[in-house]
């Protein structure tokens, strides 16, 4: 527990040897303990020690000595005291200066990475967008063009279809044809008679194709020349025959002109159809390359996006670390800049009170020379 004792000096005015007047000096207040913890006990004297000159008889020149010796002692630890606390307070301000000054620059190091992370992975979201909104538009685009091939290959192979019936068709109806060129050759023959029921029969079976073929106009003729042939009594005549021959041989060229013209449309059909697969395949492929290079594209924009999180994980967390470092910091060196403060204010006041204790000795001295001291009660007052 720390004692602080109130020293009151008095000038006292010397009347006579038995009669006194104490007068009043300026009192001071003195901290014993810290006094005595900062000079050692067995170099200079004790505030106990300057309490027994107080009471002693008379302040021989040996008392005074050591307590000016006391006094300058105390006076001489606390200038070096407070040498040795700039020193090291100067030092730790330039180490707390040191310090802000890292772990500032620190957290702007971190900050102008977590910003540039942030624009690279802003940059790198937006190129990702961009380049999956084109994968979309392709991918539709693809579909669309796709059924566009299907529909082609199913329009072509219903025209190939056909085109087969048709040549199908007209061949069988050729070779009906020559057929009833034969039959006829040889009913020409016979100069004259009935219209032979097999050669009847190949006509009704041209009639049938012609329906397909759409030549029943061109067959028509000779199955009206039969019937009036038919009707009439002697049947055919070489006249018949020879209007039947031609009938027939128009009908031949006519059919064979429609094979040609249904072999030229089908090389027609096929050259479209090439034409447009090859055309609709082209863009297909290049569909299908933009969407592989899309998403490449868009996986190296997954690793930059994640590599840049990362880094922006690392900055903050460097930002949060120096941030609290440089609060502590900052604490320490408040608490190191209230400590120095309180030591000198307490160091100029210990001096301040010596300075008032040397003064008032100096007026006891002067005042009392060899004459007694009052009752130390008196002098000493302790609070």
């Amino acid at each position: 527990m720390r004692t602080t004792v109130t020293l009151v000096l008095l000038g006292l005015i010397a009347g006579s040897f038995g009669s006194y007047v104490i007068k009043k000096v300026h009192p001071f207040k003195l901290d014993v303990d810290a006094v005595e913890k900062e000079v050692p006990a067995a170099n200079v004297v004790s505030f106990s020690d300057i309490l027994n000159l107080f009471q002693a008889e008379t302040l021989d020149n040996g008392a005074k000595d050591r307590l000016t010796e006391f006094l300058d002692g105390l006076k001489s630890k606390l200038q070096t005291e407070h040498q040795q606390h700039l020193e090291l307070y100067t030092q730790q301000r330039q180490q707390c200066s040191d310090e802000f000054a890292f772990r500032t620059s620190e957290i702007n190091e971190a900050q102008a990475a977590l910003d540039t992370s942030n624009t690279h992975r802003g940059l790198a979201e937006n190129d990702k967008e961009i380049a999956g909104n084109l994968k979309d538009l392709a991918a539709n685009a693809l579909n669309i063009y796709t059924a566009e091939l299907d529909a082609l290959n199913v329009a072509r192979a219903a025209q190939i279809a056909i085109y087969k019936l048709h040549a199908s068709d007209l061949q069988n109806a050729l070779d009906q044809i020559e057929t009833a060129l034969d039959y006829l050759n040889d009913f020409e023959l016979q100069a004259e008679g009935a219209v032979p029921s097999v050669f009847v029969q190949l006509v009704n079976g041209l009639l049938a194709v012609s329906v397909k073929t759409g030549h029943t106009h061109k067959v028509l003729p000779i199955y009206n020349k039969l019937l009036q042939s038919h009707s009439r009594q002697g049947g055919l005549n070489l006249n018949d025959i020879a209007e039947l021959r031609e009938l027939i041989v128009n009908l031949k060229a006519n059919a064979q002109e429609s094979a040609i013209a249904l072999d030229e449309q089908e090389a027609d059909n096929k050259a479209t159809y090439e034409s447009n697969l090859a055309q609709l395949t082209s863009v297909i492929d290049g569909l299908n390359a933009q969407i592989a290079a899309a998403n490449i594209y868009i996986g190296k924009l997954n690793d930059i996006i994640t590599q840049e999180i990362s880094i922006e994980t690392m900055a903050q967390g460097k930002i949060a670390r120096n941030t609290d470092l440089l609060a502590q910091a900052h604490a320490v060196c408040d608490d190191a800049d209230v400590e120095f403060q309180q030591a000198e204010r307490a160091r100029t006041t210990q001096i301040e009170l010596l300075g008032q204790l040397e003064n008032a000795i100096a007026t006891l001295e002067a005042e009392y020379e060899d004459s007694l001291f009052p009752e130390v009660g008196t002098l000493i007052k302790t609070d």
